[in-house]
């Protein structure tokens, strides 16, 4: 279920509080059909509530705390460079200068421009502000 909410991409982990309302939702979801099974089966009697509930709200602690503890550690990993997705633009003008201005205007990028190429001489490529000084073309 957290796979079918997008809950374990780079960008799930690091945007650690948007995930949680998919976590508890995926969760809950999950012990709903636990529950109709046990329903249509009549196999209630047999389950206690108390360990039953104990057992939800013991996991839903469980993946919210280690989501915690895996988003620190992929922001860690990220701001280190590891999880860095590089690219290479090939072409010129207008088109790459939006292109790279757009890119540097979301704030959870993680892709790093490594190189721009374009087989015209010279270069047409504009002046592009850069709001993050690390980066270089």
């Amino acid at each position: 279920m957290i796979e079918a909410a997008n809950g374990y991409h780079i960008t799930a982990f690091r945007s650690y509080a948007t995930q949680l309302g998919r976590i508890f939702a995926a969760w809950t979801t999950v012990f709903a059909f636990f529950a109709l099974v046990l329903f249509f089966l009549k196999l209630g009697d047999t389950y206690s509530r108390v360990w039953f509930m104990a057992w939800y709200v013991g996991e839903l602690i469980f993946f919210v705390c280690s989501r915690a503890v895996l988003g620190a550690m992929v922001r860690h990993w990220a701001d280190d460079g590891r999880l860095e997705r590089r690219a290479v633009i090939v072409g010129d003008g207008q088109p790459v200068a939006e292109l790279i201005m757009e890119l540097e205007s979301q704030s959870d990028n993680d892709i790093h421009i490594c190189g721009i190429f374009d087989d015209r001489s010279p270069p047409s490529l504009p002046d592009i502000p850069s709001s993050a000084p690390s980066r270089s073309w």
